[in-house]
């Protein structure tokens, strides 16, 4: 073996390795999104079965800030309602309380209130959760449908990119500036994809 050869062999047995550490990453990452998928479909289905039909006479009064937003418990995690997004297919629970834990099952209330119209979402950017909400455009409409099954609809209405430590930009939504505020991770996981949304009236 010359020189060369003792000099290349550390370097392709060390590329080796990287390379089998990325192959382990994507799958890991791959088998999370599916697991996901499943998990999110099967709380869906849930909810639906114990969203309630009658719809109390106090959420038809349009005076509803500082009234807690009723959960529906499924198996041993509390949610606050279901997101669903027409123009990227989707159909998603969302969760009370956030962490990441629970972000691995479902998207999750990272603050706020659908009530007090300034209700922050935050998920995961696996491709069955918010993977795709970069193609969201100006003018799309979300719906959040609460747990009594009234519907909230919004129109997106500012997108932008802020940096993982811009929590005050992301947190400005309290100011009521907007009423619904969804984000993600961006792919290199430095930035967050943020889409900012106005309730609107059907």
């Amino acid at each position: 073996m010359g020189i060369k050869d003792k000099v290349l062999n550390p370097w392709i047995r060390l590329s080796v390795f990287f390379l089998v550490a990325c192959f382990l990453l994507i799958f890991n990452n791959c088998q999370e999104s599916y697991m996901a998928k499943i998990n999110s479909q099967n709380v869906i289905n849930q909810f639906d079965k114990k969203t309630e039909k009658n719809t109390p006479v106090t959420m038809l009064n349009n005076e509803l800030k500082g009234v807690l937003m009723p959960t529906i418990k499924i198996k041993t995690y509390e949610y606050i309602g279901k997101l669903k997004i027409k123009s990227l297919n989707i159909n998603l629970p969302v969760m009370a309380e956030w962490d990441y834990e629970r972000l691995k099952i479902a998207p999750c209330r990272y603050s706020g209130s659908i009530y007090d119209n300034n209700l922050i979402i935050a998920a995961h950017n696996y491709k069955s959760h918010f993977g795709a909400l970069s193609q969201v455009n100006l003018g799309d409409y979300v719906e959040f449908i609460d747990a009594y099954g009234v519907i909230h609809a919004f129109e997106v209405l500012n997108i932008e990119v802020l940096q993982a430590e811009e929590i005050e930009k992301l947190l400005d939504n309290n100011k009521n500036e907007w009423d619904l505020t969804l984000f993600t991770c961006t792919m290199s996981g430095k930035s967050r994809y943020v889409i900012r949304c106005e309730q609107v009236i059907y």
